[in-house]
């Protein structure tokens, strides 16, 4: 898997709206009209782009034949049951904390990938810096009241 210039524009516009959820409240907005309080955006939100990670996954494993060293569909379904379970079922704050785990397992995972080369470097290097500032953004956001 190669990254295409317009996919690294994707990625890290798709990681505003986490950087977003981090700062409104620090400026003393905890709620935008019509979305609702910034930490469930942050939430739901997270939730939808770590189905989005487990989909890309889940392409990768059915475009390659038997060489990757994990198995996609089960781990990258498991973390993304993980948080839907954590949100449908816990507090916002604890959904927040299981999504930065679950972001980071998913990362490790595309790290096994870049090991047995399945993905690029440029690739891996995208969603490493993506996931760190998801990650970063979901800790300030469940830090800040």
């Amino acid at each position: 898997m190669t990254t295409h210039p317009l996919s690294v524009w994707l990625v890290l516009l798709g990681a505003l709206p986490f950087v977003a959820c981090a700062l409104l409240p620090i400026f003393g907005w905890t709620q935008v009209p019509v979305l609702g309080s910034t930490d469930l955006i942050a939430a739901s939100y997270g939730l939808a782009i770590a189905s989005f990670v487990a989909g890309t996954h889940w392409g990768i494993a059915v475009q390659t034949d038997n060489s990757v060293p994990i198995n996609l569909f089960v781990s990258s379904n498991v973390a993304l049951l993980a948080a839907w379970f954590a949100f449908i079922g816990a507090s916002t704050n604890w959904q927040l904390v299981a999504q930065i785990i679950v972001f980071a397992f998913l990362w490790m995972i595309d790290r096994r990938l870049r090991q047995a080369e399945l993905i690029s470097a440029d690739y891996y290097r995208l969603r490493s810096i993506a996931t760190t500032i998801v990650c970063a953004s979901l800790s300030v956001t469940v830090a800040v009241p």
